[in-house]
């Protein structure tokens, strides 16, 4: 009658107190039978499409079936659904996809659980941007050959409003071992670069990093001042490359923005502390090891810190799983008559 411990335990609901503390839960339960899933790249309709998620929502028949749009904001950690809207609806669509042409294009089952043994194509289009300047300046980007494109022509395409271009452009850079100059944009404050380019560029970098063969600490010390960065997007993608390049010199900085004014930062910041203690060379030293544990333990019990985290699922997984990397068995053993249950929920999960 209940299906399960999967209802039972409400393993599917969005994030509340009385699951299990072992899951990350879902943001939200939206669509009951979802299929293809696509991003807005930017250019081929309007601004009201920026930032749009676009998801199937495939039910059996065309009346109750059709495309979801929806877009995330930040929450702490992790992220919430804002912008709901059946954006297409009336078509047992199985796939959804923007074509480089502008273009949104959508497959269709047309009806039944057992199909008729034909489908549709649809292709929608906005009449107005779809054939734009910008709109054909994409067509032509996207079916050229990036690796004839000039350094300081991908460099620019890192600004690119469509995504898809940005995307080539970072890939083309870390391909051609261009770090310098995605530095470069990576560390520019200047109100010219957008946070896009910056982010594209950091993602670069980290391409960089794992197709290197050689010492990277000069990159590395170039890329350190982002851990400070007056942007918080930033911060938190530098800390998450300092952690997959395992710098243990960005240790002791890397603590420190467990208590960053952003949830998004210190979950980012305690990620990379767990990859830095599980690398397979990892030289963190035990009393160091001890002292991160005993740090995110006080986040968890502290009255001042403990709602923010606790009430977090992102940042609770992250610190699950630090725990679980350090391996501190006595200190796990020895909370069990905390006064926190918060701290001794941690305990038992970790």
């Amino acid at each position: 009658p209940d299906r399960g411990p999967f209802n039972r335990d409400k393993l599917w609901e969005p994030f509340h107190q009385e699951q299990p503390a072992y899951i990350v839960p879902p943001v939200a339960n939206l669509t009951d039978g979802p299929s293809g899933l696509t991003f807005y790249p930017g250019t081929g309709f309007g601004s009201e499409m920026n930032d749009q998620f676009l998801i199937c929502d495939f039910r059996g028949g065309p009346a109750n079936s059709g495309i979801h749009s929806f877009k995330l904001q930040s929450d702490g950690g992790g992220y919430q659904l804002s912008n709901h809207r059946q954006l297409i609806w009336g078509v047992l669509a199985t796939d959804v996809a923007f074509g480089p042409d502008g273009g949104l294009y959508v497959s269709d089952w047309v009806d039944g659980w057992d199909g008729l043994g034909k489908g549709r194509m649809y292709r929608l289009a906005d009449p107005e941007r779809g054939d734009s300047e910008r709109a054909r300046e994409v067509r032509s980007l996207l079916a050229s050959r990036w690796s004839e494109r000039r350094t300081d022509q991908l460099i620019r395409d890192l600004e690119h409003i469509d995504r898809r271009i940005r995307l080539e452009a970072q890939w083309e850079l870390a391909k051609r071992g261009e770090v310098r100059a995605l530095i470069r944009v990576a560390r520019s404050g200047s109100a010219e670069t957008t946070l896009a380019a910056r982010l594209h560029a950091m993602w670069g970098i980290g391409q960089v990093l794992r197709a290197s063969k050689t010492d990277n600490a000069d990159v590395l010390a170039e890329t350190r001042p982002l851990l400070s960065d007056d942007s918080g997007e930033v911060r938190a993608a530098a800390a998450k490359l300092f952690g997959e390049a395992g710098d243990l010199s960005a240790t002791k900085r890397l603590i420190a923005m467990m208590r960053d004014p952003s949830a998004r930062v210190r979950y980012f910041a305690i990620r990379a502390l767990d990859e830095l203690a599980g690398g397979e060379e990892s030289a963190m030293q035990e009393p160091l090891s001890d002292r991160i544990a005993v740090d995110v333990i006080k986040l968890f019990g502290d009255p001042s810190t403990s709602p923010k985290w606790n009430n977090d699922p992102a940042l609770r997984h992250a610190a699950v799983m630090l725990l679980v990397r350090l391996r501190q068995t006595d200190l796990l053993e020895n909370l069990s008559k905390h006064k926190s249950a918060d701290v001794r929920r941690l305990a038992v999960v970790s």
